[in-house]
């Protein structure tokens, strides 16, 4: 840039539509860079284009740390990065010090952590990614690699690699979730550029693989190392002026509202918004992701994290916002924008209202560009090897080249993957194929919230508001104007300069930051040096991670991934053109329901229902073997798979603790050992203000306990019949010996003394009939046995006089109950709703009653009407004995119990309705399944 800039000496300042920051800052020449340690952090940077460039620069301008190795696919950008920060210029490279891609490093570092030697090269993984998707649409990196003085690491010997500490991702934004899944086994400090990615079940995958529980605070960070994102506006100096005014020295009291605007600049919009990388949703992201996300982020920081200084103590729990909306659209650059004069020309170099367009490329790159001896930004994105060009032929060739790439347009007829796979910069803005937001605001509010300091004084964090405005139509480029109101004063950001406001004396006084060196308006250096600082007190003074964290990065992965969700939240409501409930909406996005027996009748029919309602729920389901575990995978490729058993309880602990849901089915429902861990899991994983949700499936066969231990009888009548509505306390108060109370009680004793935290309710179904949609087991048991006796037996049997009666219910219709059950979880309003949690959270399901005499013979009828019998069955009386050591086994037992109640709790709290067939019109269906099933 500076051969550039001196072939134009007197040109620098003339007429130039983008304002002087597109141009490099000054040379740091009154600051010193920290000198190197003996024992300095080693870093490896991931991505060597205009991001990675600038960043590499703050590592070596404003920090302690070592850049030690490159990893990039393209051999120019390793060149420069590391002649500049990691080898002299004459000396030779060092085993470990470029890489191809990341794949290679992740490779070389596994195989030199196992003291092998490293893999063969023949086939390195490079990144995929290109020059200008490392374009991040922001003035200064290229001119801001020039202001660093080199600081080439010395090795600890000859013959050693120097080992990485930690790893900077500058790659584009959709490789992050790969590229940081890969890192994360290895247990490397870890900062990656914003946004973290470009979809939220990506960013939820990210944090799982930091083993991060999205509902704890810092302290569920289960990650090996520090974890980083560059939302640059935490660390600038005038922002971090701001925060200190605000929550150390309660200069306005307690905020009110918040008026934050980011400026992109009309020519910076056009260029990276409309022409560039970030023009279309479809292949980057919405731009209040990929231009605004750190604005939502200081926005979040400022209210929502969890810091209450100003009320005298510290917690833990954010305060999370109560609402969202937003309103923005393509507004300007559109075809029915385009001047007439512009006619159907879709170039700028042959258009013929060029002259008159401020938005010509030709103005934009070459005018007030390349001739005015700005070769940096945003040129050398249309040009990379501009300064090459250059050494070769002067501005002549420099504009023949640019011009040339400027010319490139695509037809009507392009295919798709050719348009959206490059950037077009010489395109109409009008005809662009742009779809982002290039003006948009988002209004986020909070509610008052009552909270628990660690010392134990409840404290009220009051309602406050923020808006926040993006738009493409202004001067300035990436330039702020914050306005903070407070119920003791306000705070103005007016340049570099806070003006500050005290009601209570009337005055007006201003707070400057200190120097704001390198981009982002020193956020850049601001965010090295912390993360530096935290990889530094981890490796050589013994700090946790948990403290680094903490103390050193300020803000926790759980932090990051909201402030995320807040975007996407923001453009749903945008998009639905509706207000959006902050934690409905949260719940809804990021739930995650861990299911046990998801290979069993009931776990697989309700995860099929509820993945079939909710697909953007996040399920995880406990299997036990590998081989089913590939089957269900290969029929649900996003559901997450834990292998491991009933008896495994630290698996089901963890998985019950990360979990919003479990949903308890099959035979782990029946096993103490897998309730204790699901308990322990919801007991330690949650709080009041993020609770845990147990669905746990009991049985009807509980009520059969008065037949078998009290009357003693079998195949008789009996009147009583139970209720789990006004009689509820029957259900929940049956004897420790009755079949399924062992777990029961710990359910109940569970969701009664932890209510606050874990909500519990018990769901009782009785025979459950109809073919399920699982991915497993398709059939039920008891009505499913007795027809497989009289296929196979050719009798009909029947236990004493075969009166003994109980309910059933459509096994479609008990999935919709464990629906609404999970809709009432998400909803905010139900939390605390004591008609479905707790002590009176007992749900029966049925849909008629049957008796088991009058269905044995009904099936019987039906099977030799049907064929499947050459006469009709004779009815074969048994004794209770003789039917459970049938072949039906222990099933058949029900057969002459009674077991009758009634399911009105669902009806008149959750609205639930059975709506499927009775289980007589079902029977010619169960005899063709279980015929087939037989070979029969």
């Amino acid at each position: 840039m500076k051969k550039l800039k001196s072939l134009f000496p007197s040109k620098s300042n003339q007429n130039r539509p983008a304002p002087t920051t597109t141009q490099a800052p000054p040379p740091f020449t009154t600051h010193d860079p920290p000198p190197n340690k003996p024992n300095s952090a080693h870093f490896l940077l991931i991505g060597g284009g205009s991001r990675g460039a600038a960043l590499a620069n703050a590592i070596n301008a404003a920090t302690g740390a070592v850049l030690v190795s490159i990893a990039d696919p393209d051999p120019g950008r390793r060149l420069e990065i590391g002649r500049r920060y990691i080898w002299e210029k004459n000396s030779s490279k060092k085993e470990g010090q470029e890489f191809e891609g990341w794949r290679e490093f992740v490779a070389w570092e596994t195989a030199r952590r196992r003291r092998q030697p490293p893999v063969s090269t023949d086939n390195r993984g490079g990144g995929g990614y290109d020059d200008n998707d490392n374009d991040d649409g922001e003035p200064s990196s290229r001119n801001e690699v020039e202001t660093g003085t080199t600081k080439p690491p010395e090795p600890e010997s000859e013959s050693d690699t120097v080992a990485i500490d930690a790893v900077i991702i500058a790659t584009p934004d959709r490789t992050h979730l790969e590229i940081v899944t890969a890192l994360a086994p290895l247990g490397l400090h870890i900062m990656c550029e914003k946004p973290l990615a470009t979809s939220l079940t990506d960013y939820l995958e990210i944090s799982r693989s930091l083993g991060v529980d999205l509902r704890g605070g810092a302290e569920s960070h289960g990650y090996a190392g520090l974890f980083g994102i560059g939302h640059v506006m935490r660390y600038t100096p005038i922002n971090q002026l701001m925060h200190r005014l605000i929550y150390e020295e309660g200069a306005i009291g307690d905020i009110v509202a918040v008026e934050h605007t980011e400026n992109v600049g009309w020519w910076h919009f056009a260029h990276s918004y409309v022409r560039g990388n970030w023009r279309n949703e479809a292949t980057s992201g919405p731009s209040l992701l990929t231009k605004s996300c750190h604005d939502i982020d200081f926005l979040m920081w400022l209210l929502c994290s969890p810091t209450t200084a100003n009320v005298g103590g510290k917690h833990k729990t954010p305060h999370t916002p109560s609402t969202v909306a937003s309103f923005g659209s393509v507004t300007h650059f559109k075809r029915a924008r385009k001047p007439l004069a512009a006619g159907p020309v879709t170039n700028c170099l042959s258009c013929p209202a060029e002259d008159t367009c401020h938005f010509s490329a030709k103005k934009i790159y070459l005018d007030t560009g390349l001739r005015m001896g700005l070769g940096g930004w945003p040129v050398n994105v249309v040009v990379p090897e501009i300064e090459d060009l250059f050494d070769e032929g002067g501005l002549k060739r420099g504009e023949e080249v640019l011009l040339h790439r400027l010319g490139e347009d695509y037809a009507a007829d392009t295919p798709r993957d050719v348009r959206e796979g490059r950037q077009w910069y010489g395109r109409c803005v009008y005809e662009a194929d742009n779809n982002v937001c290039d003006d948009q605001t988002v209004h986020i509010a909070w509610e008052d919230d009552t909270v628990t300091l660690e010392g134990g004084e409840s404290v009220t964090r009051p309602a406050k508001s923020a808006t926040f405005h993006m738009t493409a139509f202004a001067d300035g480029v990436c330039t702020k104007r914050t306005r903070i109101l407070g119920t003791k004063g306000e705070i103005e950001r007016r340049g570099g300069v806070l003006a500050v406001c005290d009601f209570r004396t009337g005055q007006f006084y201003e707070k400057k930051p200190g120097p704001s060196l390198g981009g982002h308006g020193g956020g850049d250096y601001g965010l090295m040096r912390a993360f530096v600082e935290g990889v530094d007190a981890v490796k050589n003074r013994g700090i946790s991670v948990h403290e680094a964290q903490e103390k050193f990065i300020g803000c926790t992965v759980e932090d990051i991934v909201r402030s995320h969700a807040m975007v996407f939240a923001a453009e749903a409501a945008r998009v639905s053109k509706q207000i959006v409930d902050w934690e409905k909406w949260w719940k809804h996005n990021v739930l995650q329901i861990f299911i046990t027996g998801i290979t069993g009748y009931i776990g697989g029919d309700a995860f099929h229902h509820l993945e079939q309602q909710h697909p953007d729920f996040e399920y995880a389901a406990l299997i036990r073997t590998k081989e089913k575990a590939d089957y269900v995978r290969g029929l649900y490729p996003k559901l997450r798979i834990v292998i491991g058993s009933n008896d495994d309880s630290e698996i089901i602990t963890k998985e019950s603790a990360w979990a919003d849901i479990v949903i308890h089915t099959a035979d782990s429902s029946d096993h103490v050992g897998a309730a204790k861990a699901i308990a322990k899991g919801l007991v330690e994983g949650h709080s009041a203000e993020r609770p845990g949700y147990w669905l746990r499936t009991g049985g009807t066969g509980i009520l059969t306990y008065f037949d078998s231990e009290v009357r003693k009888v079998h195949g008789e009548h009996d009147d009583k019949v139970f209720d789990d509505y006004e009689n509820v306390h029957e259900l929940t108060n049956l004897p420790s010996a009755a079949f399924h109370r062992n777990v029961d009680e710990i359910v109940l004793q569970t969701g009664v003394k932890h209510f606050d935290s874990v909500k519990t309710v018990i769901v009782c179904p009785p025979t459950i009939y109809g073919r399920g949609r699982g991915p497993v087991a398709l059939r039920g048991r008891q009505v499913y046995e007795l027809t497989s006796i009289i296929l196979t037996e050719k009798y009909t049997p029947i236990i004493g006089k075969g009166l003994a009666r109980w309910n059933n219910v459509h096994v479609y219709d008990l999935s919709r109950l464990f629906g609404n059950l999970v809709e009432a979880a998400v909803d905010p309003a139900r939390k605390d709703d004591k008609e479905i949690w707790g002590e009176k959270g007992y749900f029966l399901a049925e849909n008629g009653e049957h008796a088991w005499g009058d269905l044995a013979k009904l099936i019987g009828e039906q099977a030799f009407k049907e064929g499947f019998l050459k006469q009709q069955p004779e009815v074969k009386a048994l004794s209770f004995e003789e039917a459970v050591n049938s072949p039906a086994g222990f099933e058949a037992g029900s057969w002459g119990l009674n077991s009758r109640a009634r399911a009105l709790r669902g009806k008149k709290v959750l609205g639930w309705e059975p709506q499927e067939q009775s289980i007589e019109d079902e029977v010619p269906g169960i005899i063709k399944s279980e015929a087939s099933r037989l070979g029969l």
